[in-house]
């Protein structure tokens, strides 16, 4: 069991893309979903979806989520992913403190009172939250 499935579903994209793997699995839970939809939104992973765990040769109760992964000429669309925000340091920030990642080139995973959102939303809407992981 993990306790920071965010970290784990970073890591193991990270991992994905530098092994040249043409997907990946994630373990299941809503917040790892609102991620992978803004992932998809802007075009950093093709596309995922929602499989039950096959556990001793047996489906299993849980769920686990397929991640197809994006090359672009060959290089990954995700050069770069870290977490910001873990669970021993969380870090939040007002609205008027969002600052563009790489000039604007990246983006921001933002957690706020309205959902899971990208940094240029999240300044758009003048809201302030927890930031989960920037890209670029």
């Amino acid at each position: 069991m993990n306790n920071d499935q965010v970290s784990d579903m970073i890591t193991r994209i990270r991992n994905a893309y530098l092994a040249g793997k043409k997907e990946c699995l994630v373990e299941y839970c809503l917040l790892n979903k609102a991620v992978l939809n803004i992932l998809k939104n802007e075009s950093y992973i093709d596309s995922w979806d929602e499989r039950k765990k096959i556990v001793r040769g047996k489906e299993s109760k849980f769920s686990i989520l397929n991640v197809k992964l994006i090359y672009k000429a060959g290089e990954p669309a995700i050069e770069k992913i870290k977490r910001i925000s873990k669970p021993g340091r969380r870090f939040y920030v007002k609205a008027k403190h969002l600052d563009p990642v790489r000039s604007g080139f990246g983006m921001s995973i933002i957690s706020t009172p309205k959902g899971v959102m990208t940094d240029k939303k999240a300044r758009k809407e003048k809201l302030g939250g927890e930031i989960l992981c920037q890209l670029w």
